[in-house]
């Protein structure tokens, strides 16, 4: 419900404000993170994820209903659905990015 709701622009805006508030904090939080925690965090994630799977595929599939009956574009109702495997690829993503060198703190390009 939240995604048609932020794709039709109905509601929630001091949800989102307190959302984005709370994502700059974590971000300052995790640049000063060790790498071995920041992969903790991930691994919870992921185990979060992996035991809420019914529940989340569930909301989704409201969500995706939601967005039928909204008359909301194929193509953006096609991106909503986690199922065809798109929920498992988001949990292979994450194992993927724990296996990732951290880039905190490294200069990757510099100019003059």
């Amino acid at each position: 419900m939240a995604a048609v709701s932020a794709a039709t622009g109905s509601g929630g805006s001091g949800l989102y404000e307190e959302m984005a508030r709370r994502a700059r904090l974590a971000s300052v939080q995790m640049s000063t993170a060790t790498s071995e925690a920041k992969n903790q965090a991930l691994a919870k994630v992921i185990d979060a994820l992996g035991k809420q799977k019914d529940a989340i595929l569930k909301g989704n599939d409201e969500d995706c209903t939601k967005a039928k009956e909204a008359d909301l574009p194929f193509a953006l109702q096609k991106r909503l659905s986690l199922r065809g495997g798109k929920f498992e690829g988001v949990l292979e993503g994450l194992g993927d990015l724990q296996k990732l060198e951290d880039p905190a703190g490294k200069v990757t390009l510099a100019r003059r």
